[in-house]
Order: C-alpha cells, then sequence, then structure tokens
C-alpha cells in the first residue's frame, strides 16, 4: 500500500498543528499515528480499519469542506443526548460533551459509524451493524455517568483540585475534555494517554493530604495508584468512578491475602459492625446537622434510618496508613462539634455513639459517660480523677489514657486491631460475663482482669467486700460499675437496677463516697437490705 507523506505534510500540516496545539514536525506526528489503532485505514493493524481505503488522517480530519473549521473535522458529530457524571461531592458543574470530548465520541460513543464522513461513508470491518463500533472498554456509550466527567471548569475552591501542568492540559476554555488526558496523535504510553504513569495523570489534578503518606500510596501491591481502586471510564460504581461498591472494594484486598483480613471477621464474627448488613447509608459529604441544614446527617437525628456502618465511615483511603489509621477522618469532639481531622479515636466513635438518635437498643451516649466533668469515668479523654487504685497492672497507671480499641477488638491475639468484629458481646476482645449469679473466674471477667489485677481485687485492697461480693454472692462487676463512666458517681458506681433495687426500709438507691476507701450503700440486692451498709 502507498501513502503520500508529502499529500499529509502540504495538505494537512495545519490540521495537526491545530490539533495538537505543539510543535515537532509533521512527519513524525503522522509516522505515530500510523502504528496506532487510530490508524484506520487499510493499512492498520488494528481490529477495526477500513475495507479499501488508503489515507489515514481522513476519518477524523478534511482540508476542505469540513464540519468544524478548527480542527477540519471531518467526522459526522454525535447528538445525543448524553448522560453525564454526578456525584455529591462534584463542585464543578459538567456539561454535555462540547469541544474536543464530542468529537472523540464521534467514534466512542457507539452511535455513529466510524466512517461516516463529509460526502461519504468509508466501509469498515470489525465494526457492528452500521459500522459502530463494537462493545468493548472504548465504546463508552452515550450513557457517561460511569465516565470521567468532561467539558467542565475545575472549581479553585476546591483545596484538593489543582489546575494541572504539561503534559495533563486544559483546553482553550479551561475546561477538562478528554484531551486533557489523552493525545490521539500519540499512542507511545498505551491508551493514547499522555503519561506512561496512570497514577501521576490522576495526581496532577487531583492532590488528595497525605496520599504520598498513606498505605494505599507505599503499598507494593496496588501497583495501579489510584486506578486500583477506580476506573477512569465505565466505572462499576459510576459515583466517584469506583471499580466496587462499599465495603466489596476493600474487600478485594482486605481478605487476608494482598491485605490485613478484615473481610473474614465482618463475616464470621458473632458481634461486628453492620458493615456488611447495611449499604446505600454512607455519602461523604455527611456532617453535623450544626454545618449542613440538609441531610445526610452524622449523627443520626431520625430513629428509623437504617443503621450507619461503613468501612469509610471511620477510614479514609486517600490518607490512612497502620500507623494513622483515622488520618483524614473527622469526627466529634468533647462538644459535640465537627473536627475535620481527627486528633483521637473517640472522636471517630462519637460520630455513631454519641449524640445519636439512631443508636442500637440499650446503647449509651458515651460522649457523656467519657465526659471529664462526670464524678468518675474510665480515662478515654483524660486521665482519671480516682487517685488511688492499687489493682492497675503495668504499664498502666493512674495518669493513663486508654482508646476505646483496648476494650473493643477481635478476641484473638494476632487477629486485625480494631473494633471490627468480636465472638464477644458489644465487640469486646475479652470475655465480660454479665449474668448475676455467676462463679468468679478470671475468665468471667478477663476484660477487668486485663488491666486490674485479680489479687488485688479479690484481697479486697481497695474495697473491703471486694471478695465477698463477687465469690461469694457471685456478684459480678457490672451490677456495681459502669465501665464506660458514671454521671452521678464516684469509682464508675452506677448499680443496675434490674439485680439491684431501693433499700425497703428508707427507699433509697444511693452510693456516698465517705473519702480514699470508705463510702456507704442504701439498697436491696439479692435479698440483702443495706440502710446502709458502711465500709
Amino acid at each position: 500500500m502507498k501513502i503520500s507523506f508529502k499529500y499529509l505534510v502540504f495538505h494537512w500540516g495545519i490540521v495537526l498543528v491545530g490539533v495538537l496545539g505543539m510543535g515537532g514536525t509533521i512527519l513524525a506526528q503522522a509516522n505515530r499515528i500510523v502504528g496506532t489503532p487510530h490508524n484506520l485505514s487499510v493499512s492498520g493493524t488494528g481490529s477495526i480499519k477500513a475495507v479499501d481505503e488508503q489515507e489515514i488522517c481522513v476519518f477524523c480530519h478534511l482540508p476542505h469542506n469540513s464540519i468544524i473549521s478548527a480542527p477540519l473535522w471531518s467526522h459526522t458529530v454525535p447528538t445525543g443526548p448524553f448522560d453525564i457524571y454526578s456525584s455529591s461531592t462534584l463542585s464543578s458543574n459538567p456539561e454535555s460533551p462540547g469541544g474536543t470530548s464530542r468529537l472523540c465520541l464521534s467514534c466512542h460513543d457507539g452511535t455513529v459509524a466510524v466512517g461516516d464522513i463529509v460526502g461519504k461513508n468509508i466501509a469498515t470491518v470489525g465494526t457492528d451493524a452500521g459500522g459502530v463500533m463494537p462493545p468493548g472498554p472504548s465504546t463508552l456509550s452515550s450513557d457517561l455517568s460511569d465516565d470521567h466527567p468532561v467539558s467542565m471548569l475545575l472549581d479553585p475552591t476546591v483545596p484538593e483540585i489543582i489546575t494541572p501542568t504539561p503534559p495533563v492540559r486544559l483546553d482553550a476554555s479551561g475546561q477538562v475534555q478528554c484531551s486533557s488526558c489523552h493525545d490521539a496523535h500519540n499512542n507511545e504510553n498505551g491508551n493514547f494517554l499522555l503519561m506512561a504513569d496512570k497514577n501521576s495523570l490522576c495526581t496532577n489534578c487531583h492532590q488528595k493530604s497525605n496520599w504520598l503518606n498513606s498505605a494505599h500510596a507505599q503499598s507494593a501491591t496496588l501497583t495501579d495508584g489510584c486506578l486500583s481502586c477506580h476506573d477512569e471510564h465505565t466505572a462499576a460504581e459510576p459515583v466517584r468512578l469506583l471499580q466496587g461498591s462499599e465495603e466489596n472494594l476493600c474487600f478485594n484486598c482486605h481478605q487476608g491475602v494482598t491485605a490485613t483480613d478484615i473481610k473474614s471477621i465482618l463475616e464470621t464474627k458473632t458481634y461486628v459492625h453492620p458493615v456488611i448488613q447495611v449499604s446505600g447509608i454512607h455519602d461523604p459529604i455527611e456532617t453535623p446537622y450544626e454545618v449542613r441544614q440538609t441531610p445526610p446527617w452524622l449523627p443520626e437525628t431520625s430513629t428509623s434510618a437504617i443503621r450507619h456502618s461503613e468501612c469509610v465511615d471511620c477510614h479514609n483511603p486517600h490518607a490512612g496508613s497502620s500507623s494513622q489509621p483515622f488520618a483524614g477522618v473527622w469526627g466529634i469532639d468533647l462538644q459535640g462539634h465537627r473536627v475535620d481531622q481527627v486528633s483521637y479515636e473517640y472522636e471517630v466513635c462519637f460520630k455513631c455513639h454519641g449524640d445519636s438518635q439512631n443508636k442500637p437498643a440499650g446503647s449509651e451516649n458515651l460522649k457523656v459517660k467519657f465526659h471529664i466533668s462526670n464524678p468518675s469515668y474510665h480515662p478515654v479523654e483524660a486521665a482519671g480523677v480516682n487517685q488511688n487504685v492499687p489493682s492497675l497492672l503495668s504499664p498502666y497507671d493512674v495518669s493513663s489514657i486508654i482508646t476505646c480499641s483496648d476494650c473493643h477488638g477481635a478476641e484473638n491475639a494476632g487477629e486485625p486491631a480494631g473494633p471490627h468484629g468480636s465472638n464477644y458481646p458489644y465487640i469486646l476482645k475479652y470475655n465480660y460475663n454479665q449474668q448475676d449469679n455467676t462463679s468468679e473466674s478470671y475468665f468471667q471477667y478477663e476484660l477487668c482482669y486485663t488491666c486490674h489485677d485479680r489479687s488485688s481485687v479479690l484481697g479486697n485492697q481497695s474495697f473491703k467486700d471486694h471478695r465477698k461480693h463477687i465469690v461469694n454472692e457471685r456478684t459480678p462487676c457490672w451490677v456495681c460499675h459502669a465501665a464506660h463512666g458514671s454521671t452521678t458517681n464516684t469509682h464508675l458506681i452506677d448499680f443496675d437496677t434490674t439485680v439491684v433495687q431501693p433499700s425497703m426500709m428508707s427507699g433509697r438507691l444511693e452510693f456516698i463516697d465517705d473519702g480514699v476507701f470508705k463510702g456507704q450503700c442504701y439498697l436491696r440486692c439479692h435479698g440483702k437490705n443495706h440502710n446502709p451498709k458502711r465500709y
């Protein structure tokens, strides 16, 4: 087959310069096209090509009688309509594809014949009926809702979106187009991409805070970077162009082979955060009512809502790491206000376990229970107020601060950290018996004995009747003590009224702190009246 490069140089020069918007010899650009799938002439090596047409550029450009003067466009342009990308986090306003994007869609939407140009329709092979591109990854269809948005201006108010630098480019009007990432005349990087490193192509516009320090950016497994989780075209989950929906995307790796096995914990443990059980609840724009007056909200305001729980409620996949699992996650502080980046684990937990109206039955407002204004609390928000705790095991002392996940998480050593799931109620790491009249053993109160020396407790070092209550009367810890905090009493005293009732003599149900290791109780328990009982 004979191709006249003289023709290409002199008659197509203005076309190539206009389309490329860059220097270099026309001959070199023509040579680049020859070996690419965009060589649709009979000499093309791709599956789609002409039956006998010898000219290469004619499928897109004509020096005379073109449809569009710049870039002297020859191919019939699709009329649409197009379904375009949309999501709650998209701040820009994509238009129906225009500019160079609509020109690309002349073939790639699969509605116009590949050979349909001014004055004739070139016969092709490898195409479907009517000469259109067959279904496949390059045929985007008129539904572009699962494709990266085009024909839009960047929103300068979004800190994680920046104006790209070459070779990534905006068009003359400042809009993102197909040509922002692709060069239709150069396939050196594959898929006509402007950069060989696809991850760098994405980060040229998208600069996620702390991404470079994140576990996903550092992973030796996620070699495709952004495209390990996202697809720029024909994404399985259109919103945010994800390769999978919700936790299923995370499970692609977090199944114990390529990353920490969270999947089996959520699937097999008796007590779990209901990540698998709910779907379609999380939205990245959710925030407290005080910030946005329209839903979605966290903490939840409706008691009838499906309970909120997804991986991304607690973890930011663009920022988190093993050393900073909550990097990039917003939360609720001690005052109930939003913080854009949590400093403490409990601020993540308070999104649901604080002021939410949709907590599980029997759940407490932990923001209230842990508050440092209480007479007593486990030291999650700050060191505890009790300076005399002889039972504390090393390395704990009265100045120690603990986290929610010190008590909540998988029960077996070596399993992934964090409160994903456990075979113990309340997703506890250790057994915590709550059945009255149970014989005492280390296992029954392992949660308590992990921090509090069993021999000290049963040796009555802080309360002279500990052994009598726990061993002789078989009274569990929880009957007298609150696990999180007490809004009324010191020493985490918060009687369980299903076991403890008011004294029959005075009608009082009360604990009075009389100082170090001293106090008195008014109550009735196990058939005995204290009115009061002093120690």
